[in-house]
């Protein structure tokens, strides 16, 4: 089968999304299908997959096309650099961001698509607005990434080793301190 990587459940909870390469001879990615109690796999309307976030509510989807998050391509322009696409409820497919850089890691805020990129420099969270993109935050010292969105509609992310919080409706972030126990807490004695 290959590799079969899962990425999201559907909006009911019936169905399970994942990417394979296991119809494809050159190794692309593609998204896929299935019930959750099993069957056979059924390929989803695009020719290229690597991450998925579907609206809790509608069903829609924020596709990453190009397969490049096991790599950091800084400021890389070209070919396979991935852009972020939406496909609707009614199965209309429409490009989200045009940027010739690298758009990643798409996720919903409420009903807002958000991503992450690079065009500034530095990787930051954006959102589309009507036909464009604005950042959250402008970029920072470090790069963000692993983005992810909590139901209150605030974003946790990683970046530069920690652990931050974004309000992006203020534009703000702050990180999340945590606080470890000493190493030698718990320590066994060994005989």
């Amino acid at each position: 089968s290959g590799t079969d990587v899962p990425l999201a459940w559907s909006a009911d909870g019936t169905r399970v999304y994942f990417r394979s390469h296991r119809n494809h001879p050159n190794y692309v990615m593609q998204g896929f299908e299935i019930p959750v109690t099993g069957g056979n796999p059924s390929q989803l309307p695009f020719s290229r997959l690597s991450r998925l976030s579907i609206h809790p509510k509608n069903g829609a989807f924020l596709i990453q096309d190009n397969f490049v998050s096991w790599q950091t391509w800084k400021r890389y322009r070209g070919g396979m650099a991935p852009d972020i696409w939406l496909l609707e409820e009614n199965r209309e497919i429409r490009r989200l961001s045009d940027f010739k850089g690298s758009d990643t890691d798409p996720f919903w805020v409420g009903d807002v698509p958000h991503f992450l990129s690079d065009r500034q420099g530095r990787t930051s969270i954006y959102r589309s607005v009507g036909d464009g993109e604005e950042a959250v935050i402008p970029p920072q010292k470090w790069d963000i990434r692993w983005p992810s969105a909590a139901p209150d509609g605030s974003i946790v992310a990683g970046m530069g080793g920690d652990i931050i919080r974004v309000d992006p409706q203020e534009g703000k972030w702050r990180r999340i301190p945590i606080k470890m126990p000493k190493a030698d807490t718990g320590k066994r004695e060994f005989p």
